[in-house]
């Protein structure tokens, strides 16, 4: 927490007179660069504090990359209170623009997600089918109809139960605040040191396309 402070402190002063704050200037024009720093929080729960909160609001004008990684909302909301006697949880989670949700354990942690989809419109066709005697006709005489009836509603893009029930290695990513995306995280098998990894992310997504199959025809 003493480091984040560092980090808070640091991160205002550059929010408010810029990245090269205090930098000495190089051949007296041009000031150096302020390097990007790219913290990575893993079990969020267990650093989250006060101090967060103008953090992850103030990091990015300072240049600063904040990764936070935790199991459930309720982990955070153990920090600062329930969400309704201390909005603070949610507050910090606010502050974040990219949501990446794999497989959770509850719908609560699902919500954050999903709550901020909007809802799709479906058409349902129903059959309606009949038969009607004819007067008169005796045995056999009969008026039969058929239709189809189509129906629209609206139902959630995606549905806390879709995140509970993600397979392992696939997530859904949620980009600047709207921008909805369905992954799969390739996974390393071999156990070996020597894994053949690709040197660039394009020999990844070549490779990807040659082998990628869909149940479209």
């Amino acid at each position: 927490n003493a480091m984040f402070n560092d980090l808070v402190s640091n991160a205002g002063l550059m929010y408010k007179h810029g990245k090269d704050v205090g930098l000495p200037s190089l051949n007296g024009s041009k000031k150096l660069e302020f390097p990007e720093i790219f913290l990575h929080a893993d079990e969020f729960n267990s650093l989250v504090g006060d101090e967060f909160v103008p953090m992850v609001n103030q990091s990015g004008g300072a240049g600063m990359k904040v990764t936070a990684y935790t199991q459930t909302l309720q982990d955070i909301d153990a920090k600062f209170g329930t969400t309704t006697a201390n909005p603070k949880s949610m507050q910090i989670v606010g502050n974040f623009n990219t949501l990446i949700m794999m497989r959770v354990q509850n719908e609560e942690t699902g919500m954050l997600l999903t709550s901020k989809l909007p809802e799709v419109p479906i058409q349902e066709a129903t059959l309606v089918s009949g038969a009607n005697k004819k007067v008169g006709t005796g045995i056999g005489g009969f008026d039969d109809q058929n239709q189809d009836r189509i129906a629209e509603s609206k139902i959630p893009l995606v549905s806390p139960t879709d995140c509970t029930s993600l397979p392992k290695g696939h997530a859904f990513v949620l980009k600047d605040g709207n921008q909805l995306y369905k992954i799969r995280i390739p996974w390393i098998q071999d156990k070996q040191d020597n894994v053949d990894v690709p040197k660039h992310l394009l020999d990844v997504c070549a490779d990807m396309n040659e082998r990628y199959q869909t149940g479209e025809y």
